[in-house]
């Protein structure tokens, strides 16, 4: 069926190659790629014949500050190739000699405000593709790669050379780039896309080769032409990255026979890379997945999972071959993407928090391997497979004997992953199908527990397409997606009441059929499904959107996805107004107003709001952003984590970012947000952060986050009527005031391109303070009932521990039994910071030293005060951990 839908949607005419011009009807611009005669020193210099026999990219226009016209200083860049490698030689003329190139030294990869050549490459020229490469006058290297319709991702590391000098005319960059590093789709005579955009910071200047204006979509339709070239494959390019890895980590502290203490961890492993026309395979053995960056501390008072970002080389790179599902929006704030891939899954950590006195457990599954295969043909496939399969972890307890058991804590497990798409060369059509298993080693009587918590598969499936007309101006894009779920009936359950679906909730609507949504204790399988699809004009100075979407009660995707709520169908309507001609109080300026509607499937408007976003930049190249939101009367279904629905009474908040130029040795920024409504719900914060730069060299940053929550209504617990025949639930909330400090301490240093320390620190507060402990007196009300004051009694205790204990009589001398809440009120407090030395002794070849240290207290009860939490921090005991890790380059 797909391969028919395929055929339907790329006639062979599609399919065939063709001169392409830019949307906009011009002319493309084009430049000569010849083959080299003499040898290439790659030093900066620019002084063989061959230079010279090239006819060089010109006539770059400004895309800023004055867009459309000529840039305000010349660029030459020419091209030379050989059977092997594509040579860059670049002249970037500076009218103030050397004393105007701006430069500074930074780390691989890392942002940069310096002066800066960049070439971007649509290697396949599918219209889609882009390979990207960066170098300064300090001769920094950043390279990112996209395949398909990702961004492209800078974890991708090339192995490619470069040399810079400054001299009295500016600055020239020499690069060579192995054919073997990009993707090509085979050898013979080829024309790629191609795209230069140069940055100067003195004039503040950018200026790109093939133009297109601010009001128009721009990428790789809009590209010129790099022509001329000839590139000779061997059938198969072999790269090999073998590492060796030391680390002293702690064992988990509270180990009351004191068999905690340094635990020294060896590995060694390698990856494996083989390229041939169009296809890489990437094999890793044992693979080192250490992650040198730690999460930053973050508050979440919801039930909705955080999202965090993938850090680690082998999942992020090549990443943009498994993108699924993406249907942006220019402002939005229910919309998520459906994220059937979230690659953070596999490695995660135990699911089983294993009962007893714990005396070593691990911190996250152990992979044991991983495979990826990404394949592109110049007929516009692309497909791609990831395999990974984990570890069967135990954790080592102390039983109530005292005796040392081994108890397992997450089953081995197989991740399977396909993505397929293909694309018009014209690159205004493209259509794919993503794949994802799960599978599980669980016994059907398991003695661990393990198999009532976890499913025992998990499939997923989607088809996506992304439809461009009338000249790059309308937009279409579109995804779908089913899933299935099956296990031990417990693991079912246990899916139905989490906080992604909430079964159990009273008054919800049920289906029945294939896409059963009962809250079934007896289910062994569950069905879902979603889509989403966005209509939009995405040129010119009036641009519009409509964006859809429905993700049913029963869609589980976060076995191996990211899906944090289901049940839900939501609306976006938007229009934009772009201003591009420089005005006295605005260099460019874009103002969006719309609408967005969120319901559930009982037809509730869980969320519901008119906003309107302006986004500017000052003539001084200031940027100021701000967001205002209506919100009307709406409810919330997930407040009572599970229980019936309640409302939310119209509210209204205010969000603005504020960030002084960036060009500066010393630049600001603040991020400030605001929102009331009328159910005594109050939230407030500020965050202001400062970057320095003393030196080329040297950046220091300092950030400070300061938020004020004052919430009618938290939820603190569930209480089961204990009465005897009773079998009804209350949802206790109290009110909540919390009050949060954090900063976050950078500092990056690079001694060479190819040598830098960068050390990060983030202290992190939280105290919240519980009152007025009560229960909504009726599903979709927001009115609720306040023990002792309302309905009930209520008494307060404090117990030897500090903590408060409220024992609460819902009835007072009628017939229900009383029960006893905790008092959650308390401090949380917590230190992360990392320092790591990263040296590429040699091209590809890269050796790192990292030293994390954590001090964590997740809540202490009873105290809440910001003080007391911030001493706590020095009097937390610290988790040193300390990892070397070596690897070597072995290829082209």
């Amino acid at each position: 069926m797909i391969l028919i839908a395929l055929a339907i949607f790329f006639p062979p005419a599609m399919s065939a190659a063709a001169e392409r011009t830019p949307p906009s009807g011009t002319v493309p611009v084009q430049v000569a790629a010849v083959r080299r005669q003499v040898a290439i020193d790659i030093d900066g210099r620019l002084n063989e014949a061959d230079w010279k026999r090239a006819v060089p990219a010109t006539g770059f226009l400004q895309h800023d500050p004055d867009e459309g016209r000529p840039a305000v200083e010349r660029t030459e860049v020419r091209f030379l190739y050989d059977d092997d490698a594509l040579y860059i030689g670049a002249r970037m003329y500076d009218d103030g000699g050397a004393a105007g190139v701006r430069t500074r030294l930074v780390r691989r990869d890392d942002a940069t405000t310096a002066d800066n050549l960049l070439f971007v490459f649509d290697t396949y020229h599918d219209r889609v593709g882009r390979t990207v490469f960066r170098i300064d006058p300090s001769g920094v290297q950043y390279d990112a790669l996209s395949t398909g319709r990702a961004d492209p991702d800078p974890a991708w590391d090339a192995v490619w050379e470069s040399a810079t000098r400054v001299d009295s005319l500016g600055w020239t960059a020499e690069i060579r780039i192995p054919f073997s590093q990009l993707r090509l789709a085979g050898s013979g005579p080829q024309t790629w896309g191609l795209q230069i955009w140069r940055f100067e910071q003195r004039h503040n200047e950018t200026s790109q080769w093939a133009f297109w204006t601010k009001r128009e979509p721009g990428g790789p339709p809009y590209f010129g032409h790099l022509t001329g070239l000839n590139p000779r494959l061997g059938p198969v390019s072999m790269e090999a990255l073998p590492y060796a890895s030391f680390g002293v980590s702690p064992r988990v502290p509270d180990d009351p026979n004191n068999a905690h203490g340094s635990h020294a961890a060896r590995a060694v492993g390698a990856d494996l890379l083989l390229r041939r026309s169009g296809a890489a395979a990437t094999l890793t053995v044992n693979p080192d997945f250490g992650q040198v960056e730690v999460d930053p501390a973050v508050l979440n008072l919801t039930a909705i999972e955080t999202f965090f970002p993938e850090k680690r080389q082998f999942f992020v790179q090549d990443a943009g071959v498994f993108s699924f599902g993406s249907v942006d929006c220019f402002t939005c704030r229910d919309a998520d993407p459906l994220r059937l891939y979230y690659s953070r899954r596999v490695g995660h950590p135990p699911t089983l928090q294993a009962p007893g006195v714990v005396v070593d457990a691990p911190g996250a599954t152990r992979i044991l391997g991983a495979g990826r295969i990404a394949v592109q043909s110049r007929d516009g496939w692309t497909i791609g497979a990831l395999a990974a399969r984990t570890e069967r972890e135990t954790a080592a307890v102390l039983d109530s004997s005292g005796r040392l058991t081994s108890v397992p804590v997450e089953p081995a497990t197989t991740y399977l992953l396909g993505r397929v798409e293909k694309r018009s060369t014209s690159g205004e059509l493209s259509v794919g199908a993503l794949g994802a298993v799960v599978s599980r080693e669980l016994a059907s009587q398991s003695p661990d527990a393990l198999a009532s918590l976890l499913p025992s598969r998990a499939v997923t499936g989607g088809l996506d397409a992304d439809r461009w007309f009338a000249s790059h101006t309308y937009h279409f894009t579109a995804t779908s997606a089913v899933s299935l779920i099956s296990g031990d009936s417990l693991a079912l359950q246990r899916v139905e009441n989490s906080s992604t679906h909430y079964f159990q909730r009273s008054g919800r609507r049920i289906d029945t059929g294939f896409f059963d949504t009962r809250d079934d204790p007896a289910r062994r399988t569950l069905h879902g499904y979603a889509g989403a699809a966005r209509f939009a004009k995405d040129g010119g100075a009036w641009t519009w959107e409509s964006r859809g979407e429905v993700v049913s009660p029963g869609f589980e995707a976060n076995d191996f996805g990211f899906v944090p709520v289901a049940g839900t169908q939501s609306l976006v309507a938007n229009v934009r107004r772009s201003f591009t001609t420089p005005r006295v109080w605005y260099h460019y300026a874009d103002v969006t107003a719309g609408i967005e509607s969120l319901r559930n499937f009982d037809g509730d408007a869980i969320a519901r709001d008119y906003h309107v976003a302006v986004d500017v930049m000052t003539p001084s190249y200031w940027t100021v952003s701000a967001l205002l939101l209506h919100l009307p009367t709406h409810y919330d279904d997930r407040l009572l984590r599970g229980g019936p629905t309640v409302a939310i009474e119209a509210g209204d908040s205010a969000a603005a970012h504020v960030e002084t130029d960036t060009r500066h040795t010393l630049s600001m920024a603040s991020d400030l947000w605001w929102s009331a409504d009328r159910s005594a719900d109050r939230t407030m914060g500020i965050a202001p952060s400062l970057s320095l730069r003393p030196t080329d060299a040297l950046s220091l940053g300092v950030g400070a986050r300061v938020e004020r929550h004052d919430l009618g209504a938290q939820f603190v617990s569930t209480v089961i009527d204990s009465t005897p025949g009773a079998s009804s639930r209350r949802a206790v909330t109290g009110a909540l005031r919390q009050r949060t400090v954090s900063l976050e301490l950078r500092a990056n240093a690079a001694v060479t391109p190819r040598l830098s320390l960068d050390a990060y620190l983030q202290p992190f507060v939280t105290a919240g303070a519980y009152r007025d402990f009560g229960e909504f007196i009726a599903p979709h009300s927001a009115r609720r009932l306040l023990y002792g004051r309302d309905i009930g009694t209520a008494q307060t205790s404090l117990g030897t521990d500090g903590v408060n204990r409220i024992t609460v009589d819902p009835d007072g001398a009628g017939p229900e039994h009383s029960f006893v809440i905790v008092d959650p009120s308390g401090v949380a407090a917590s230190l992360r910071g990392n320092a790591v030395l990263r040296w590429e002794y040699r091209p590809g070849s890269a050796l790192y030293l990292a030293w994390t240290q954590t001090r964590t207290d997740p809540m202490s009860l009873g105290a809440v005060n910001i003080g007391y939490g911030s001493r706590a921090l020095l009097r937390l005991p610290p988790i040193n951990a300390l990892l070397l890790k070596v690897t070597y380059h072995v290829g082209n």
